[in-house]
């Protein structure tokens, strides 16, 4: 089992090899929430755990808000704002 803290958005997610009965879902991903997805291989099983917001609805939920608050106070979104959001 792997398990880590989620740097974008602090959830802890985890990789867990399950038993071979199932050769489509030998590895499984989840994440605080308690959502899990199955996957055919650990090399997809990463990279589905480097992005818990693509898979489980409460993480997506906080990554729209971290990179909505992110953009918003970014030095070029208060002057996308004001020119109607086109940056020169």
């Amino acid at each position: 089992m792997i398990t880590r803290r989620n740097r974008l958005i602090g959830v802890e997610v985890s990789l867990y090899e399950m038993p071979e009965e199932d050769p489509e879902c030998r590895w499984q991903t989840d994440c605080s929430h308690g959502n899990c997805v199955g996957h055919r291989t650990k090399k997809l099983a990463m990279s589905f755990l480097a992005v818990p917001w693509e898979w489980c609805e409460e993480c997506s939920a906080l990554h729209e808000a971290k990179t909505k608050g992110a953009a918003e106070s970014s030095p070029g979104a208060s002057a996308a704002a004001a020119s109607g959001g086109v940056q020169g």
